[in-house]
């Protein structure tokens, strides 16, 4: 179907697409994706079918009464005013709205722009017709265009409009429903990513092996896939990162012995030298206090305390690096404050930072009102970023540079750090070594992303996800409160820390971070149950190479919750934070 001039309208003839026309499809020629069709067909539903009528209309919300065709979150839907004598298939919609929160027997929907007509209880809710889907990258360049032509031919055969304009401009113009399809053609490796339109989020992801225009090609991991061989350094051309220090991609590291159990729960850990030419030690992020430990002989052993300000204070995150430059180590403690603001529950930011004087942890600056990270830029520079929260955003405006300033003997915040211009968190990215436009993004919900600066154009994807991290959070207040009904009403959302995702140059310019595959204390049991479900924490080191952010390394799988890790400043050495029945513990790999 397609819309024109307002209303929509069957289509006779699918011919609308060059690839429209081809011979029938011979063993060359398959679907590399065919899990994505059976997706659509399942994320597209049928077009005009109602599926409640509106109950409450409130500002900017309409609650509806649910009929019997499912609903799922995140859909779109179509307002159509009440007309005995014409169809809603025939007329434009009054309003779009999106499915924000469901309950028995209703449902609470956001409407997205201006109506065309008043809204009133009464009013028909409908699904909208088949979304345009907007082909971009490799499927339209001729030298890559073969992988693909299975999944274009069965998708035409279904019925679908592709918008397949290699200009991405020359096309009908996107509606709110509309989807992109992103296929994208890498070392041996055939990526498939499905977003909308309004907002790009990610909704379907796949990879497959290629093999050269002729031979089969198999999803990663499928039955009789062929067995990669050991992976080989891309060329200066492909890889932007430069080939120096050691590297963990061919091999896992082996478990020491050094584990420590933690008395007091931690949410964070950062290795640190405090004192110039001094031990290397570890703080941890504990619940009412910063504590800084050294490890002897395999005994743990408490160094110094720092109560945290105020007893409610919610520890978010944790960084070390040496900001006065007299080669000791100062702590970066982002810390936030949970206060009520016009009856809404919300937070205030109220940062630390921290040295170690005389065996003694001692503030150096309290109150700030940033988040704090540190990072390695792309020269292997520690650098320390600060930014701000919103009003009603986790994060809001520039990423600054922190830096120190000797005549208050404290920190100061100077200017935007040019690097992340555009970033939305300064937690997500990283630089890329050896190459100063290109920056990994590691998106919320745990797909990585390669973008080319200034003009933030996606270049690389990830071959695999890490997972949603849901370890701390907070309550961040709402701009409008979301009307459930009757009286009740959510005011403010629970919003949840950053993993860390740290750049190392001396481990070959690699990054990483932690990938989720569990959901708690009792996914050990509840995961295994299910089918496809991993059950599994692990550490993992990524890199760009060629048109992937493929994964270089890996840790042994966790069958516990991987909560941080910290490098110890000793090549080689990685500390993890983790939980399991006993409690906290800290765990040393090689």
């Amino acid at each position: 179907m397609r819309s024109y001039k307002g209303c929509w309208i069957p289509l006779a003839v699918l011919g609308l697409v060059s690839l429209a026309v081809m011979p029938a499809r011979s063993e060359a020629e398959q679907n590399p994706f065919p899990s994505l069709v059976s997706f659509l067909e399942e994320y597209v539903g049928t077009p005009f079918r109602t599926v409640g009528r509106v109950k409450e209309v409130g500002e900017g919300r309409l609650l509806i009464e649910k009929g019997a065709v499912p609903m799922k979150v995140g859909e779109w839907l179509c307002i159509s005013k009440e007309d005995p004598e014409r169809s809603p298939a025939l007329k434009a919609p009054a309003a779009w709205v999106v499915l924000e929160t469901l309950f028995p027997e209703t449902a609470l929907v956001r409407v997205a722009d201006v109506p065309s007509a008043p809204l009133s209880p009464g009013d028909r809710v409908v699904t909208p017709p088949p979304p345009r889907i907007h082909v971009r990258g490799d499927a339209l360049r001729p030298g890559a265009a073969p992988f693909f032509e299975g999944l274009v031919q069965e998708l035409l055969e279904k019925g679908y409009y592709l918008d397949m304009n290699a200009d991405g401009g020359a096309g009908s113009a996107a509606q709110r429903h509309d989807l992109k399809l992103g296929l994208m053609q890498g070392e041996g490796t055939l990526i498939c990513r499905l977003s909308t339109v309004e907002g790009d989020r990610v909704i379907f992801y796949r990879t497959a092996q290629s093999q050269p225009h002729g031979a089969a090609v198999y999803p990663v991991g499928a039955q009789g896939a062929p067995q990669g061989t050991a992976m080989s350094r891309s060329s200066a051309g492909d890889s932007p990162a430069e080939a120096s220090g050691p590297s963990f991609q061919h091999s896992k590291p082996a478990r020491s012995l050094e584990l420590f159990r933690l008395d007091d729960p931690a949410s964070r850990v950062a290795g640190c030298r405090p004192e110039p030419g001094g031990a290397t030690l570890f703080a941890c992020l504990g619940e009412r206090d910063l504590i800084l430990y050294r490890a002897e002989s395999g005994v743990l052993e408490t160094v110094s305390r720092l109560p945290y300000p105020q007893t409610a204070i919610i520890p978010l995150h944790l960084h070390a690096c040496d900001l006065d430059g007299d080669g000791g180590d100062e702590l970066l403690l982002t810390l936030t404050l949970p206060v009520m603001t016009l009856d809404k529950q919300d937070n205030r930011l109220s940062s630390m930072v921290v040295t170690y004087r005389d065996g003694t942890l001692k503030p150096a600056a309290e109150g700030l009102p940033f988040y704090l990270r540190v990072i390695q830029d792309a020269a292997g520079r520690q650098v320390a970023l600060a930014q701000k929260e919103g009003d009603f955003r986790q994060y809001d405006g520039p990423i600054f540079r922190v830096e120190w300033d000797e005549a208050s003997s404290a920190p100061k915040i100077t200017e935007p750090y040019a690097p992340a211009a555009g970033v939305y968190s300064l937690y997500q990215f990283n630089l890329v070594p050896g190459a100063e436009d290109r920056v990994i993004i590691l998106e919320k919900d745990g797909n990585l992303h390669g973008y080319i600066l200034p003009e933030e154009r996606p270049a690389a994807f990830g071959e695999n996800g890490v997972g949603g991290y849901k370890v701390t959070s907070y309550p961040l207040k709402l701009e409008e409160d979301i009307f459930i009904g009757g009286f009740d009403r959510r005011a403010h959302d629970e919003v949840y820390t950053a993993r860390r995702f740290e750049m190392q140059k001396g481990f070959d310019g690699q990054m990483f971070t932690i990938s989720k595959g569990r959901r708690g204390m009792l996914s050990s049991f509840t995961e295994k149950i299910v089918a496809g479900r991993r059950d599994y924490d692990q550490l993992v080191a990524v890199k760009w190479l060629g048109e992937r952010i493929q994964q270089t390394w890996e840790s042994d799988r966790y069958e516990k919750d991987l909560i941080d890790f910290t490098f110890l400043k000793d090549p080689g050495r990685i500390l993890i934070l983790f939980r399991d029945a006993d409690g906290y513990a800290l765990e040393a790999v090689n």
